[in-house]
C-alpha cells in the first residue's frame, strides 16, 4: 500500500487527539491523571524524546547533508528528556540547590520553569507564541515550500536542514494551538506528546527512505513495499513507547515518597480542573473532581464544601447527602479530639439533622445541654454561660428554659445587644410553633 505510513500517521493522531478528546470532556479527572506531572503523559512525552534521540544518532552516522541537523536533533531531544526529569531529581530524590528552590518556578533542578511555570507571565507568552510558530513554519510552511520548489526552501534543503513530510503537517499545527493554551486545560502537555510522536514518524520515515532522500533531496517518496515496512515500524514504535510509559508510571509509584508527591500534586491539578469546569456550569464533573481531590487532602474540607457546592448546582441529592455525612463525620472527629464547645455541638445537631441523621443529631444536642449544664455549674457568673445554656434548649424546643437563660444572661449584662436578639429570636420561633409545643 503506497500511502500506508500516511495512514498510520493519521491514525496515530487521530488515536492521541481522540483520547484526549474524550477524557478532557467526559472524564476530566482522568485527564489530569494523563496530563500531570510523572504521571503517562508526561512519561509518554519522556520516551517519545529518547526515542527521537535514539533515530537521530542512527540517521547523524550516516554520510549525508542533514548528518548535522540530526546530530543537533539528537543533542536537543537528549536536553528534553533531561529537562522533563529534571534532570534525574525526582528519580533519585535528590533536593534542590539553593539557587533552583529560590529561583526555579517550580523550584527544581531544570532550566526551562526559569522561563515558564504554571502562572500566564509576559515571557511565558512570548515563549509559547515563538515556539508555536517555530512548529508551523517548521511542520508546515518549510515541506510546503519545499513541494513548491520555492528557492529559499531548496536551499535550506542543500544546506542540510531536514523538512518534515508533507502528511505529518496536522500534529505540528495543532501543537501550536495547544501550546498557546486558549483552552486553558493543560493542553500544552498534549502538545509535547504530537510534537514528539511526529518527530519520530519524521526520523522513521528518514531512516526507511534515506537512500532515495539522499539523491532527490526531502522526505522521500516511498514505494508500497517500504511504505507498509514504515507503517509497521510507526505503529509498533509507539506502542512500545506507551507501554514504557505505562511501566514507568507504575514503577514510579512504588518509589519512597513518591505517591505521597504524586497525590498531592493531582489534588491541586483536580482543584484547579474543578474550578474551570465550575465556571463552566459543569457542576457534575466540577463536583467529582473536588471530591477526589478532598480524598487525597482529608484535612483540606474547603474542597469537600466545593464539591458539596457543585453537588448540590447539579442536583444531585444522593452524592450531596452522603458526602455531607462524610464532611459531618470529618468535623465531629475533630471536635471530639478537642474540648468540645457548646457552639460546635450545637452546629453538628443542626448538620445531621439537616441530612435526617435525627439519631445522631439528637446525641450531639444532648452533650450540647450537658456541656452548657456543666458550663452553667462551673462558671455561675459568666452571662456567656447562660446565653449558651439557653441556645441549646432553644435548638431542643426547651422554649420557656431557653427563655429564662436567655433573661438571666440579660440580667446580668443588660447592655449586651447579643442577648436581646437572642430573645426576639426565640419569641418569633415561640410564636410560629404549634399550640402546646412551645415546651415539650
Amino acid at each position: 500500500m503506497p500511502r500506508a505510513h500516511h495512514y498510520s500517521a493519521w491514525f496515530l493522531y487521530g488515536l492521541i487527539g481522540a483520547v484526549f478528546l474524550v477524557l478532557a470532556t467526559a472524564w476530566p479527572a482522568a485527564y489530569v491523571r494523563m496530563t500531570y506531572e510523572d504521571l503517562y503523559g508526561e512519561w509518554l512525552q519522556s520516551w517519545l524524546f529518547v526515542a527521537v534521540f535514539a533515530l537521530s544518532i542512527a540517521l547523524a552516522r550516516r554520510r549525508w547533508r542533514y548528518r548535522w541537523f540530526f546530530a543537533l536533533l539528537a543533542l536537543a531531544s537528549f536536553y528534553t528528556v533531561m529537562e522533563e526529569i529534571s534532570w534525574g531529581q525526582r528519580l533519585f530524590g535528590i533536593e534542590s540547590p539553593e539557587f533552583f528552590a529560590e529561583h526555579n518556578v517550580q523550584g527544581e533542578t531544570n532550566l526551562h520553569n526559569f522561563l515558564t511555570g504554571p502562572e500566564s507571565t509576559l515571557l511565558k507568552d512570548v515563549v509559547e507564541y515563538t515556539l508555536a510558530a517555530a512548529l508551523i513554519g517548521f511542520g508546515l510552511l518549510y515541506p510546503l515550500a519545499l513541494r513548491i520548489a520555492w528557492a529559499p526552501a531548496r536551499w535550506l534543503d542543500r544546506l542540510g536542514v531536514a523538512a518534515p513530510p508533507l502528511y505529518l503537517w496536522i500534529f505540528f499545527v495543532n501543537a501550536a494551538v495547544f501550546e498557546v493554551g486558549w483552552l486553558s486545560i493543560n493542553e500544552a502537555e498534549v502538545a509535547e506528546i504530537l510534537v514528539g510522536t511526529a518527530l519520530v514518524l519524521m526520523l522513521v520515515h528518514y531512516l526507511i527512505g534515506h537512500e532515495s532522500t539522499a539523491t532527490t533531496g526531502g522526505p522521500a517518496l516511498l514505494g508500497a513495499g517500504d511504505a507498509t515496512r514504515c507503517a509497521r515500524v510507526n505503529l509498533g514504535t509507539f506502542a512500545v513507547l506507551v507501554a514504557l510509559a505505562y511501566g514507568t508510571t507504575t514503577w514510579f509509584y512504588t518509589l519512597p515518597g513518591r505517591a505521597e508527591a504524586i497525590d498531592r500534586r493531582l489534588a491541586n491539578g483536580y482543584e484547579k480542573f474543578g474550578r474551570r469546569l465550575e465556571k463552566r456550569g459543569r457542576w457534575n464533573q466540577a463536583a467529582e473532581l473536588y471530591r477526589q481531590a478532598a480524598e487525597r487532602d482529608p484535612a483540606n474540607l474547603t474542597l469537600l464544601h466545593k464539591a458539596l457546592d457543585n453537588f448540590q448546582a447539579a442536583g444531585d441529592t444522593e452524592n450531596y447527602a452522603h458526602y455531607y455525612r462524610v464532611m459531618l463525620d470529618v468535623t465531629a472527629a475533630e471536635v471530639e479530639g478537642k474540648d468540645a464547645t457548646v457552639e460546635n455541638l450545637l452546629m453538628l445537631a443542626k448538620n445531621y439533622a439537616e441530612i435526617d441523621a435525627r439519631s445522631t443529631a439528637s446525641e450531639y444536642l444532648d452533650q450540647a445541654l450537658a456541656t452548657a449544664a456543666a458550663r452553667v455549674a462551673q462558671a455561675p457568673e459568666a452571662s456567656d454561660s447562660y446565653y449558651w445554656l439557653g441556645r441549646a434548649q432553644q435548638q431542643r424546643g426547651q422554649y420557656q428554659e431557653a427563655q429564662r437563660a436567655y433573661q438571666r444572661a440579660q440580667a446580668m449584662e443588660p447592655g449586651r445587644s447579643r442577648y436581646t436578639l437572642a430573645l426576639r429570636g426565640l419569641q418569633r420561633e415561640m410564636d410560629r410553633a404549634p399550640a402546646g409545643d412551645t415546651n415539650p
